[in-house]
């Protein structure tokens, strides 16, 4: 536990270090950039659009991203797949198998009106339910516009708005800031970067087992194992990982 927490402050401190020190020079290149560019096309130009709300990706979806850097997949296996070029393509971060998953199974990933993304299981007629979520980021918010983007670091975000009129962002499955009191969701990266050198990521696996890599994400870790690990395997479901406000730590079953 102390061990996690003294990551979890080190990786907080080194945030913080980086943006006070950057934070003339951001000023300053925001400013020279609002004079050169229109910032709206700037933005939209670093984030593409996977998918708005009410549209669908089905098992077979496969499509790459900024000038091919990035891939997004919908696997037979219910699971959304981000894989980044690094000289090859390489698995960066899934959702993961889904539970219950049978061979000929069929999946469907939505974006809700409320901005939540699902991952359904459509299931034949022949069984008791027609279709059940596998996957689900919890980001229930106001009805309106949601879309699922994905940034130039391959990251996939959930922003209010649409992919012409970019909104806030809800949820992503990389996370760079950690406080009291928040969550890392099932399947997320809670990630930190300092001066541009990878350092260590957590992983909230579908198992229940909080994980710690060297690197960025899997796809810097390539197949290392994980420096550290809770040992709180079971059975594939919908866990998640709280630092609580008198920083014990707690792993959930939601």
């Amino acid at each position: 536990t102390n061990m996690i927490l003294n990551l979890f402050r080190l990786f907080n401190n080194i945030n913080q270090i980086r943006e006070n020190m950057a934070k003339l020079s951001t000023l300053f290149a925001v400013m020279l950039l609002l004079v050169a560019y229109d910032l709206k096309g700037m933005v939209n130009g670093k984030l593409q659009p996977v998918i708005e709300k009410g549209d669908r990706l089905k098992v077979g979806f496969s499509k790459t991203f900024q000038d091919g850097k990035c891939q997004v997949a919908m696997m037979e296996t219910g699971s959304l797949v981000v894989s980044k070029q690094k000289k090859e393509m390489r698995l960066m971060w899934q959702t993961g198998v889904a539970p219950g998953h049978v061979n000929g199974d069929e999946y469907v990933l939505q974006i809700k009106k409320t901005g939540n993304m699902v991952i359904k299981r459509i299931i034949p007629p022949d069984r008791p339910k027609k279709t059940v979520s596998v996957y689900d980021t919890h980001t229930e918010g106001d009805v309106g516009k949601y879309f699922l983007g994905i940034d130039q670091a391959c990251a996939l975000e959930i922003h209010e708005g649409t992919s012409d009129k970019i909104g806030d962002i809800v949820w992503s499955n990389v996370k760079w800031w950690m406080d009291e009191g928040d969550t890392l969701g099932v399947s997320e990266i809670y990630s930190v970067v300092s001066d541009g050198c990878e350092v260590n990521f957590m992983f909230m696996n579908p198992n229940g087992n909080l994980e710690i890599y060297d690197g960025r994400d899997f796809a810097s870790a390539r197949d290392k194992p994980p420096v550290w690990e809770s040992n709180t395997k079971r059975q594939i479901g919908d866990y998640q990982f709280r630092i609580d406000e008198n920083s014990t730590l707690s792993l959930l079953d939601v």
